[in-house]
């Protein structure tokens, strides 16, 4: 009977696997894209169980699952170590890959105000938290690297500061961007914001470099301050 029940097992997955091939990720609801997923970290037991219950844990959504902690995800049954850490490494992994897409559709429009708030809800796509970037800019407007500089608040200008200046040194630009985001709130920016953006690119000015923008992504999308006419005392340096 275990064999038999084995074998069941096996031509379950197989034939998920065939089904995936010929007829694509669309013949599937959530939990059975998550169960094909589970195959993979959790190679023998029956997953179907077990992907209900971590949808049902998460949030009741397939984005939830991905988007939970690990301790979250090893509270439910069937959820050790190495599926809680596939499950949080392919989000990251797959976001690596999309910020290159992302960086290389956009090298050559980041003259552009809109392409700006483009890129950059692409780069904040999914993150819950605050974190604050940089693009870095060269001679011929374009742009040469964008990197995460730190997380959590905007207004530790100090800290940005040093980080910013390291960031556009190690790649030789004169022109920054700078962005951050508003995890689920309005992308408009606070007096703070507009404070710390003030300092920057008057500090950075002594450096020869340019802060020529700071995009903010809220929910409602992106928001230049370099476009806003309220922030226009902030480049008449």
């Amino acid at each position: 009977m275990a064999k038999r029940d084995a074998d069941l097992h096996k031509n379950h997955r197989k034939r998920m696997k065939e089904q995936y091939l010929e007829y694509g990720i669309d013949a599937f609801n959530d939990h059975q894209l998550l169960e094909m997923f589970l195959f993979f970290a959790v190679p023998r037991a029956d997953t179907n169980e077990t992907a209900h219950r971590l949808i049902n844990a998460c949030g009741g959504t397939l984005k939830d699952v991905f988007m939970s902690d690990p301790e979250t995800l090893k509270s439910v049954p069937g959820i050790k170590d190495h599926a809680a850490f596939l499950i949080k490494f392919i989000p990251d992994m797959m976001k690596r890959v999309m910020n290159e897409n992302a960086t290389e559709d956009c090298r050559g429009k980041m003259g552009i105000y809109e392409a700006r708030c483009d890129f950059f809800e692409e780069i904040f796509s999914g993150v819950g938290k605050e974190e604050l970037h940089a693009a870095a800019i060269n001679a011929r407007g374009k742009m040469v690297r964008q990197k995460k500089i730190s997380e959590g608040s905007f207004s530790s200008v100090s800290v940005h500061t040093e980080k910013l200046h390291d960031f556009a040194r190690k790649n030789s630009c004169k022109q920054l961007i700078i962005a951050h985001n508003h995890p689920g709130e309005s992308f408009l920016p606070s007096r703070q914001d507009i404070s710390c953006t003030e300092q920057l690119v008057s500090s950075f000015s002594v450096f020869g470099i340019d802060i020529i923008d700071h995009i903010i992504i809220g929910n409602e999308g992106g928001y230049s301050l370099r476009a806003s006419r309220h922030c226009e005392e902030i480049w008449k340096y």
